[in-house]
């Protein structure tokens, strides 16, 4: 995934973009990267853990695929 893409995703879900959020999307796809993905991987495969919350985090979530307190996006219930 590149990164305008996921930062269009963030920009939609937040109704807006912020730097923080460009901060979060960044570094998610640094930690994907740090573990030789291109993108999201397969459920089951990444644990994501946030220290904040917010845009930081709408900004993760847009890069990884995973949300906060829920499944993958796009997984099964």
């Amino acid at each position: 995934m590149d990164i305008q893409e996921s930062l269009r995703q963030t920009t939609a879900r937040h109704t807006r973009l912020c730097p923080r959020q460009v901060l979060g999307v960044r570094i998610g796809m640094a930690g994907l990267a740090a573990h030789g993905w291109a993108g999201p991987p397969d459920r089951g495969r990444l644990l994501v853990i946030v220290e904040t919350d917010g845009c930081f985090t709408d900004g993760v979530e847009a890069a990884t695929g995973f949300t906060v307190g829920r499944r993958p996006i796009g997984a099964p219930s």
